[in-house]
């Protein structure tokens, strides 16, 4: 069932939204440049870790293909040609450091790219603990957000936000993502309560 207290509080905010300028798509994605896309790479055996139930060969193809790389490298059309796994499920299998960087072109992807729905549904159930019955899946995530800034995380929100009010058509989507805001929304409270840094 959809979270009834999410979707009441976000009709307000689109709402809220409609009397205002909404932002563009390339306002969100310049707020995600700004905040994820930094000159840093990985080495290999810092990107992706092997998960209980997983197949072994999508870690080994994250670590092939993102070694040494960039945000400003990753783009959909790098993926289809390069990568030899799924594209839109690296993000679950990289290791917390690794996910706190990469998921700035994991998010352009998502926001930018219509077609390619995996991108959004795989964001908004990790975020919103879809797989936390997974040995140490919560435990990783938890990891990652302590690893991210207050700003970082506002602009996570956002991004959830933009696809709950443009892409969240369908229920399965919807849902997922009020999951997900919800989470967010936790984890900023955890994140103002202990200071740490915007």
């Amino acid at each position: 069932m959809p979270c009834k207290n999410a979707r009441i509080f976000y009709i307000k905010i689109t709402v809220f939204r409609n009397e205002l300028e909404m932002n563009s798509e390339g306002e969100l994605v310049g707020r995600i440049r700004s905040s994820f896309f930094h000159e840093k790479w990985f080495k290999r055996e810092d990107i992706s870790k092997v998960f209980p139930g997983y197949p072994e060969y999508e870690p080994t193809a994250i670590a092939s293909f993102f070694e040494n790389k960039t945000n400003s490298e990753i783009t959909i059309g790098h993926l289809v040609k390069d990568y030899k796994g799924d594209e839109s499920a690296y993000i679950t299998f990289m290791y917390p450091e690794a996910k706190a960087y990469f998921i700035g072109s994991y998010m352009k992807i998502a926001v930018e790219e219509e077609n390619w729905i995996g991108f959004r549904l795989t964001l908004c159930n990790w975020l919103g603990g879809e797989h936390d019955d997974i040995s140490g899946v919560k435990k990783e995530r938890e990891h990652f957000l302590s690893l991210i800034s207050l700003e970082q995380l506002e602009v996570i929100e956002e991004v959830i936000e933009y696809i709950w009010l443009n892409y969240a058509e369908d229920e399965l989507l919807e849902e997922t993502c009020e999951k997900a805001l919800e989470e967010i929304s936790e984890w900023k409270k955890k994140s103002e309560s202990r200071g740490q840094t915007r």
